[in-house]
């Protein structure tokens, strides 16, 4: 027998016994599947596009050989920074096997993160996110249901990389979400409490199921179908859209300012027919069926568009509070929930990261918190992010479940979470201080005496046997010496008055804001009183009154400061500090404004009675001319 002839018998051996292995191994591999429940329970085929199907079945049992080799293939044209070639190939792998989850979560991290930020402007890249956000959501979650890979690398690209602040196109993002979601939902918070914004959506949760069943249960609504399909519209996501549209810019105090529809065009894009023939209708009866069929249609379009369950949405906002689908963290907190959910429903969930799921939750209440409130003005798409309280109690809560699930992983509690519940009670007690409930703030305050008082650090430091107002202040202040940064603090706190109270009109925020920088003034004052310190430093800050106006112009004066900023923080000012600075700011605005072709008068109107009075003979804010609503200001 020849050596050659020995080497192939040799290799027929070792093939049969490899496939003898292979299935003597298949009944473990078949069990630790039904372990995992990662079989789908659908024959080959079933729930596939056609395209999809006639792939899988083509190749027959070469399938899974030909996907590793374009899987292979794959990541090493990723590792090459081939990333058009990487998500082709994803593609074809998808194609050929849609029931692989590291594939989907490859090519829409690819999209998402890889390809986006290779192209050169803004919408190109959200447009690349966009199509990485789609591909789950609408092929690779729905094919592979119990995959919680899925879910949580869709909430990381919510998170992350629209909500974070690594990408340099993160505001244009944000923007773009916000507009697209506020089309479908409307701009559900309104500054309503948390049961008016729950209640606003449960309306859509509650709406019928079917065209059919909305007529029969509100028979009013046929007539606006009628009147919609004469303008060629069906109950879709077409014509919320324009709806939408429509609302935005009604709503929108931008575009009143720049006198939209009366000094300037109309932009384009709205269907005057529609506005003329269905929404222009005052009658009370009409405008009723028509929230009817907005609230239907609101709900079709989150199940259809965005493969969200209009149910869930509102477990979560009665879970965890007014929560904004404008807003990246609630679509990442909503991914993140549900995953944790077919997690939790795994029979063997042990080789499943559900702290990691856990984890993404509460980033994402954290994030809602530190800037859940959005400020936005669909009109020139100016967006702003403020805290917002409402959510501080359910982020507290969040946090204790998270610990707990790493403890029962773990054994321990995470070494973070003691450190991080001091830094969280302290943001409650600025958050609740400055933009929330005062009586909140003083019980977080109790609250991180009792826990935290005794640690060796806040002894030394004394940093809780001060008041509730002094700690508010060093907290802001960023734990520096408060002499050495009290100017700036001031002036800070004034800046912080006009942008997130007074251009919101928010005057509770607007007060307190200047209450704690008088009450720095104070401080610096009796100190330059009572300390041997330089004539320069005692110039330093003026009196009060000075400072205030003298901040309030400088502010006022920044052209880098959005023009229409500006307007609506001058259209919300005190009457008293109107008339010591409207002759001062009225050549600067002038100038200003003229170049962004406002009008003056519509955006820096000259305060009621200011050509009778010039100005106050006193600081008295009762001699002002009387308004609805009025913020206090303490002028000396």
């Amino acid at each position: 027998m020849t050596r050659m002839r020995i080497t192939q018998i040799l290799a027929l051996l070792f093939s049969v016994v490899c496939m003898i292995g292979a299935g003597l191994l298949v009944p473990k591999i078949n069990a630790q599947r039904a372990d995992l429940q990662v079989e789908t329970g659908l024959r080959i085929g079933e729930g596939l596009p056609p395209q999809i199907v006639l792939a899988t079945t083509a190749l027959g049992s070469f399938r899974g050989l030909f996907v590793d080799i374009l899987w292979h293939r794959a990541n090493k044209l990723k590792e090459e920074g081939k990333f058009q070639e990487a998500s082709t190939l994803s593609q074809w792998i998808t194609t050929l096997q849609p029931r692989f989850p590291q594939v989907w979560a490859f090519h829409a991290w690819n999209m998402a993160y890889n390809i986006s930020v290779a192209t050169h402007t803004s919408e190109e890249r959200w447009d690349w996110v966009n199509k990485g956000i789609r591909l789950l959501r609408e092929q690779g979650i729905p094919y592979n249901p119990r995959a919680v890979r899925l879910y949580r690398e869709l909430s990381w690209i919510f998170f992350h990389k629209i909500g974070q602040y690594s990408d340099d196109s993160h505001w244009f993002y944000k923007r773009e979400l916000a507009f697209e979601m506020q089309q479908v939902l409307g701009d559900m918070d309104r500054g309503g409490t948390t049961e008016q914004v729950i209640e606003r959506f449960r309306a859509v949760v509650q709406s019928p199921d079917t065209e059919e069943a909305l007529i029969e249960k509100y028979p009013d609504v046929a007539p606006i179908l009628a009147k919609a399909r004469e303008v060629g519209y069906e109950p879709n996501e077409r014509l919320l859209r324009q709806i939408g549209s429509y609302i935005m810019l009604v709503q929108s105090i931008d575009a009143r300012l720049q006198g939209v529809g009366s000094k300037r065009p109309v932009p384009p894009g709205i269907d005057y027919r529609l506005v003329s023939d269905i929404l222009s209708n005052t009658d009370p009866r009409w405008n009723a069926a028509l929230q009817h069929l907005v609230s239907f249609m609101r709900k079709r379009v989150l199940i259809e568009r965005y493969h969200m369950q209009p149910e869930k949405m509102l477990e979560m906002m009665e879970e965890f509070g007014p929560i904004d689908w404008r807003h990246s963290s609630s679509h990442g907190m909503y991914w993140a929930n549900l995953g944790t959910e077919q997690a939790e429903l795994l029979r063997n969930n042990t080789a499943v990261d559900i702290v990691n799921t856990y984890r993404q939750n509460v980033h994402s209440l954290q994030q809602l918190t530190r800037s859940g409130r959005l400020a936005f003005d669909p009109y020139t798409r100016r967006l702003q992010l403020l805290p917002d309280v409402r959510f501080i109690p359910a982020y507290e809560k969040a946090v204790e479940i998270a610990d707990q699930a790493y403890f029962e992983k773990y054994q321990r509690h995470s070494d973070s979470y003691k450190a991080g519940h001091e830094n969280f009670l302290l943001a409650a007690i600025v958050y609740h201080y400055l933009y929330g409930d005062l009586q909140e703030a003083t019980n977080y305050f109790k609250k991180v005496r009792e826990l935290y008082g005794d640690e060796p650090h806040n002894l030394r430091d004394q940093r809780y046997s001060s008041t509730l107002q002094d700690l508010v202040i060093y907290e802001l202040q960023g734990n520096a010496s408060m002499m050495d940064r009290s100017t700036q603090f001031i002036d800070a706190m004034i800046r912080q008055s006009l942008e997130q109270g007074l251009a919101h009109g928010r005057f509770d925020t607007f007060e307190r804001c200047l209450k704690l920088a008088q009450q720095m003034h104070t401080k610096f004052n009796e100190r330059g009183i009572t300390t041997t310190i330089s004539p320069q430093d005692r110039m330093k800050i003026l009196p009060w009154k000075e400072t205030l106006v003298d901040s309030y112009i400088s502010y006022m004066k920044q052209e880098s400061v959005d023009p229409l900023v500006r307007a609506r923080i001058w259209r919300n000012t005190p009457r008293v500090l109107q008339y010591d600075t409207y002759e001062k700011l009225l050549p600067v605005i002038t100038e200003q404004f003229t170049k962004y072709d406002l009008d003056v008068d519509l955006a820096f109107p000259i305060p009621p009675e200011m050509k009778k009075f010039n100005k106050p003979q006193e600081d008295d804010p009762s001699k002002e001319a009387p308004r609805k609503s009025e913020p206090k200001v303490q002028m000396n």
